[in-house]
Order: C-alpha cells, then sequence, then structure tokens
C-alpha cells in the first residue's frame, strides 16, 4: 500500500517536531551537566529571585508609556 505524498510529509513534519522536542528536553536536562552553574549558582531555585510579570505590570503601568 503506498502512502499519498502529501500524507507523508505531514507524518514526517510531525515526527521531526516529536524528535525534535525530544532532543531540545534532553539538552536542557543535562545542560547542568555540561556546563556547570557558576559558583553561588542554585539552578533548582533560580526562579525566586525573578519578579513575577504581575509585579512588573504593577511597577510599569502601560499608561506610564503612552
Amino acid at each position: 500500500m503506498k502512502i499519498p505524498s502529501l500524507v507523508r510529509l505531514v507524518l514526517s513534519i510531525c515526527a521531526g517536531i516529536i524528535l525534535g522536542s525530544a532532543v531540545n528536553i534532553g539538552l536542557i536536562l543535562n545542560s547542568s551537566s555540561v556546563i556547570p552553574p557558576p559558583d553561588g549558582a542554585d539552578p533548582m531555585h533560580s526562579h525566586i529571585d525573578c519578579p513575577s510579570p504581575q509585579m512588573s505590570i504593577e511597577r510599569y503601568p502601560l499608561d506610564a508609556f503612552f
């Protein structure tokens, strides 16, 4: 049974997206062992020091720019 070329193209694009996503997730998860974080950095709790988007909106309201 021959698969039409359009279906084959769509399936290959979906497979590429899934495979590429899996590779990217693997690279992100293993990046701290390949390139170690600098001394004093805690990669597991780095989000605590980042301001939330809500805080940024409260600090810089849009009407200040217009």
